[in-house]
């Protein structure tokens, strides 16, 4: 095994198998994902696309559906379909999520006040 790196390093048929090989293989999968991509697009890489151009993928949603309306393309329709009854941006409700103020069934006062806290707590066993 002494000498055979000198041997093997020296062959060009060494080298061009490195580097040849696997070029090969990388640019069969490179040049197809290109020509799906640009010629064969999907509905999300459509969207993907206009999101990243900042633009409303609204047109592309609904042009993609009136093809075919699939159970998707019908929830991504309702998704990116803009209401014209829009709150404006001053008057939004505000608040958390666990708030129990919010016009809520329970005011947060009256629940503080229901609490009893000299009952033991539950074991949990």
């Amino acid at each position: 095994m002494v000498g055979m790196d000198r041997y093997v390093l020296g062959c060009s048929v060494f080298w061009m198998g490195l580097l040849l090989i696997p070029f090969t293989c990388l640019i069969r999968d490179l040049a197809w994902k290109v020509l799906r991509r640009t010629m064969f697009k999907t509905l999300r890489e459509k969207v993907q696309e206009a999101e990243i151009a900042h633009v409303d993928p609204t047109t592309i949603v609904l042009r993609s559906t009136k093809k075919k309306l699939t159970e998707t393309a019908r929830l991504l329709r309702n998704v990116f379909s803009r209401s014209m009854n829009r709150v404006p941006a001053g008057d939004q409700p505000h608040g958390f999520a666990f708030s129990q103020e919010e016009h809520g069934s329970i005011a947060q006062a009256e629940l503080i006040r229901v609490y009893d806290t000299t009952k033991e707590k539950p074991s949990g066993h």
